[in-house]
């Protein structure tokens, strides 16, 4: 029994990595980003906000479009750190790991940064 795969604009923010897309990604200049066929990670997630595209054709069953995804956006932490990784291969499962911790790492610095601010006191 075959899944048929219907084709689908969907919004940047609601994209997730392994889905593939159904035409290529054009910018407003005409400059071909990916081509149909691309299965999209991280990085190319990440590439799509830079660039500004606001939705992508991509492929998949009804199954995977009725699938609620993560509404939260990326944290400034994640954004801070992306720049960190940029030349790293975010697909590997390793560097994946090396992320998350690093992302943690930082919120639990800036939690604690936060907590043990003196305060300031405006009677002289």
């Amino acid at each position: 029994m075959s899944v048929t795969k219907d084709v689908k604009r969907i919004k940047v923010a609601e994209l997730r990595a392994g889905m593939q897309t159904a035409e290529p990604v054009v910018t407003t200049r005409g400059r071909v980003l990916f081509e149909s066929g691309v299965t999209l990670t991280e990085r190319h997630l990440h590439t799509l906000k830079a660039w500004g595209i606001p939705d992508v054709a991509v492929h998949g069953s009804e199954e995977d479009f009725h699938t609620v995804p993560d509404q939260r956006p990326r944290s400034e932490i994640e954004h801070a750190l992306l720049y960190l990784f940029q030349r790293t291969d975010l697909d590997d499962p390793v560097v994946q790991t090396l992320f998350r911790l690093a992302c943690a790492r930082r919120q639990e610095q800036d939690e604690t940064h936060v907590e043990s601010a003196p305060v300031l006191s405006t009677s002289g």
